[in-house]
């Protein structure tokens, strides 16, 4: 019988459609157990059972690590509100930063009691408290409050929930102070302790000297992964040109490890079978150093089976090593399928070993001048543009194959294509490969001679430079990226995005291929939230975006949307107020010499050919006690639907329509945030609009940002709709010619309402 050359290819193919077939057919552990079990136990040639009993035996493993996994038991034990327990667990991993006054860190729960109650032991949460409250390996006695992760709020966020989850991680605790937590003992594990240390000493190792630097957390982001410290710009230029798999600790970083670990034995003497006894152990604390992520783990695990066919005298095959890295990885943890690292340093590799030599042959025939000519014929200048020609086409068959292999997870991760990806990578990978070799030096240097140290540093820092100025003139260049565009369904003639921004607003409004921006929420909403929300979708630019009044959580977002995206009006109120964030952003607008729209009673804007924005409040001049006073009502007619968007407004607005426009303020759907003194949402007022539905903002604090239930429930009698965003996160609105749809984030059923028929 023929030997299967690459065993472990079709044992990972085995193994992801049985992880598959365990994620989308939802039947208990047990009935996949009988069928691996079967699968071994028929008369038929292993080769015939191997490939289906692997798949049994890795649907059986994955709901016995997802649906059947102590988390998922105490999930469904739990609610997603704060209870009161007394906890004992164990701390997995370092407490990190989760902010000035918190740290954050993954906990194994030993003893959890709610009201006297157990529940289910074994689970890894995560835990959050103040610094200094734990240590990796610490075992805690708590009172605290736990409870199962909300999940993402609005469509663009970061999904944190979802993260979490596909590390096992279902619910969290909050350790309220120090006083509360009573240390039982300490275990600590050497080996990731070691790592710990290790990864902390070649921060400071390759930053001495150079300290507070972008180059240094360039340099730290290339050595151990760590991109704290890198500016967000930069990240975003690093994207944009297709090079930020550079902080992802890969194969590059770990082969260039392993091999100056092994020329550093050669030089010692040491022979290649014992050279691999060292070096395979290294490789894998390597890893372990850099947070033992898929990529490096795959790496480590190829150089590995590499190594031991340099013993055993066998020639390593490249996919055959892929798949045993893809096959273990998945053994110890079935949910690395849905990593995206996961996916995207795999199908890079087995792009580049399928279709890199390929595109170099090509190259070589195109580049190598007259195949009849004799080499000893060619003058040294021939020979020379030959050499670098094989070289650029080298760099260029990898570079095409990694771009080839990575653009349909790109584009459906980031909705991104990079054009700039294929020469920024030529010119990156060898300038990234002196910057760790650099590094590598720096840190065997400074251990002995610290000042020596310091030279290569401040040597890594110009090459850094370099690569800084490679990237930013690639990512400078018109056209070397395009963000896709998600074309609207068919017949939606417009759409509106209603975000749940806490206490803040921030709204989007699509008709005709126009996108205007009504608020941005604060300013981490609009970094974290907003901005990737129009990245996703595509957008290039912003048409318009408005301005409704000076309060932080409405407006404080503008600024990192404004520093990514080109806008082709800022529209604002022009009435004075005691806002510094409203006055620093306009500020900011009026020295790129570009004009300010205006945003006051009467003034209209365009979507064509179905939309338009129409400004009812405030008249120009206007003044009030608060900001609130003086925030811009808007109504957006799309088609024949009718929107008011009341921002924050209280009685004194609402009077001043009732007054002046009361004709205007009819609408199918009204949105509205709360007034700093809690008096909006009149009844007489909110009666003659009379939507059919409302979109309130509710925040629980301070109580003024609160929608009392009596309110809800007097509304709901005038048979309109109320909608807290609160309970149905952010709901978006799409527009048909006759009827519109409102898709509640959190919420899985659609709200239906019809349209008047057109005069």
């Amino acid at each position: 019988m023929p030997r299967l050359r690459a065993p472990f290819s079709g044992l990972l193919t085995a193994a992801i459609a049985g992880i598959l077939a365990a994620t989308f057919i939802l039947l208990p552990s047990w009935v996949f157990l009988a069928a691996f079990l079967g699968c071994t136990m028929l008369a038929l040639p292993w080769r015939l059972w191997l490939w289906p009993a692997t798949a049994c035996a890795f649907a059986t493993l994955h709901v016995w690590q997802t649906r059947e996994s102590p988390a998922a038991q105490l999930a469904t034990t739990l609610c997603s509100e704060w209870q009161v327990a007394d906890i004992e667990f164990t701390v997995l991993t370092p407490p990190e930063s989760a902010g000035r006054e918190h740290v954050r860190c993954e906990v194994l729960i030993d003893r959890l009691q709610i009201g006297g109650h157990s529940f289910p032991t074994g689970a890894s949460l995560l835990l959050e408290g103040p610094p200094g409250s734990c240590r990796q390996g610490d075992r805690i006695e708590a009172s605290a409050s736990v409870r199962n992760i909300p999940p993402a709020r609005n469509p663009g966020a970061f999904n944190f929930s979802g993260w979490l989850a596909n590390r096992h991680i279902l619910s969290e605790i909050s350790l309220p102070n120090l006083a509360a937590a009573h240390r039982l003992a300490t275990n600590f594990n050497p080996l990731v302790q070691w790592a710990a240390s290790a990864r902390k000493w070649i921060n400071i190792s390759v930053s001495r000297g150079i300290e507070g630097t972008r180059e240094a957390a360039v340099i730290r982001g290339m050595s151990t992964g760590d991109t704290q410290g890198i500016p967000s710009p930069l990240e975003r230029q690093f994207r944009e040109t297709g090079v930020y798999h550079l902080f992802s600790v890969s194969g590059l970083h770990v082969g260039i490890v392993g091999a100056l670990i092994w020329f550093g034995l050669s030089l010692l003497g040491i022979g290649p079978r014992r050279a691999v006894a060292v070096v395979v152990p290294l490789l894998f604390f390597y890893a372990l150093v850099t947070g033992w992520k898929p990529a490096s783990i795959r790496a480590a695990t190829m150089l590995s089976v590499i190594a031991a066919g340099i013993v055993f005298d066998r020639k390593p095959i490249p996919l055959n090593s892929v798949g045993a890295a893809g096959f273990l990885i998945l053994l110890f943890d079935t949910n690395q399928l849905f990593n995206p690292g996961f996916q995207l340093s795999f199908t890079v590799v087995c792009s580049i070993l399928l279709l890199a030599w390929p595109i170099s042959h090509w190259f070589d025939k195109k580049l190598n001048g007259d195949p009849f000519l004799p080499q000893e014929l060619r003058t040294p200048r021939q020979r020379f543009c030959i050499n670098m020609g094989k070289y650029a086409g080298a760099l260029a068959s990898v570079s095409i194959a990694a771009w080839l292999g990575s653009l349909p997870l790109i584009l459906y991760y980031f909705h991104l294509i990079s054009f700039s990806a294929i020469p920024a990578n030529m010119f990156a990978m060898p300038i990234s490969f002196i910057i760790l070799s650099l590094a590598a030096i720096s840190l065997l240097a400074g251990a002995v001679l610290p000042w020596l140290g310091i030279i290569f540093n401040n040597a890594n820092f110009l090459v850094t430079r370099v690569l800084l100025g490679t990237v930013s003139l690639f990512a400078d260049v018109p056209g070397s990226y395009v963000r896709v565009h998600v074309p609207p369904a068919a017949g939606i003639i417009g759409e509106v995005l209603v975000f749940d921004a806490g206490s803040g607003s921030a709204i989007l409004v699509q008709s005709g291929g126009r996108t205007w921006l009504i608020d941005a929420g604060s300013f981490p909403f609009g970094r974290r939230t907003l901005l990737p929300y129009l990245q996703s979708i595509g957008a290039s630019h912003l048409d318009g975006v408005m301005l409704t009044h000076g309060d932080n959580q409405h407006i404080g977002g503008f600024r990192p949307v404004m520093e990514a995206l080109p806008i082709t009006d800022v529209c604002d109120t022009g009435v004075s107020d005691r806002s510094q964030v409203r006055t620093d952003l306009l500020d900011g607008i009026q020295e790129t010499g570009r004009p300010l729209a205006p945003l006051h009673a009467g003034i209209e804007y365009s979507l064509p050919p179905t939309a338009t924005i129409r400004t009812l409040y405030p008249p120009p001049g206007q003044a009030g006690i608060y900001a609130d006073d003086k925030a811009a009502v808007l109504r957006v007619d799309i088609g024949r639907l009718r929107l008011l968007l009341l921002s924050d407004s209280g009685y004194l607005t609402e009077n001043w329509l009732l007054k002046h426009v009361p004709s205007e303020i009819a609408c199918d759907i009204l949105i509205k945030g709360q007034h700093v003194s809690g008096q909006s949402g009149d009844e007489h007022f909110l009666q003659l609009a009379h939507p059919l539905v409302l979109i309130a903002s509710d925040f629980r604090f301070p109580p003024s940002e609160h929608l009392s239930d009596a309110w809800k429930t007097r509304l709901e009698a005038h048979d309109i709709r109320v909608l807290p965003l609160s309970q149905t996160g952010a709901v978006q609105i799409l527009v048909r010619r006759n009827s519109a749809e409102l898709l509640p984030f959190l919420q899985p059923t659609p709200i239906k309402i019809p349209l008047p028929a057109s005069e």
